[in-house]
């Protein structure tokens, strides 16, 4: 309930949540864009969702997914040049404030990964190009959006060993969540119900 998307999505089982107990339209689902799923639909039928799109069953769909060995190798490498952040267990990340993960010894902290072997909880303006790469679930604990004053509009990637959860108890604005990124979780929704 709550969302607004204006794009188009793709998923491979998708389900519309709708919670009832809501008015509208805080518990209406907004979708301005055509709805791609591989497996299975649900939640369509309810009066509180509304696609301004087309649906389309898609053909299957062969993805790398998220290579945490690949990953934490590479945070490894770059994280004693202050290049990224390589944390075992779980972390929150604030992209207002990125400075607050450097290390002690690192003079020159500049992160394009971050990587954590538990899970990630994200929000917050980000500024340069990052990726988040969290080894179990990522939650988008508020808006992740671009910081409107930089000279090159930045872009960052949240990745899932497991699955990426927007808990039901996040605040907004006026009811509304932004999040601008590439997402991509490997989970199979089984940790979603946020």
């Amino acid at each position: 309930s709550g969302a607004a998307v204006d794009a188009d999505i793709l998923a491979k089982d998708m389900f519309f949540d709708v919670n009832e107990t809501l008015d509208s339209p805080e518990k209406d689902i907004q979708i301005d864009g055509d709805v791609f799923y591989i497996n299975s639909i649900n939640g369509t039928n309810s009066p509180a969702v509304h696609l301004n799109g087309e649906i389309y069953k898609s053909p299957s769909i062969t993805f790398t997914g998220v290579d945490l060995a690949r990953y934490r190798d590479l945070a490894a490498s770059l994280s004693p040049r202050g290049e990224a952040v390589l944390y075992d267990g779980d972390l929150t990340v604030d992209l207002n404030n990125l400075g607050d993960l450097a290390s002690e010894s690192s003079t020159d902290f500049n992160p394009k990964l971050i990587f954590v072997s538990g899970n990630v909880t994200v929000a917050g303006s980000y500024s340069k190009s990052l990726l988040i790469v969290a080894g179990k679930n990522l939650y988008i604990n508020g808006d992740v959006v671009p910081d409107a004053s930089a000279a090159v509009r930045p872009q960052v990637g949240l990745f899932a060993k497991k699955d990426v959860v927007i808990p039901k108890t996040v605040s907004t604005v006026n009811g509304d969540l932004t999040v601008e990124a590439f997402i991509m979780a490997d989970g199979d929704g089984a940790d979603a119900d946020g």
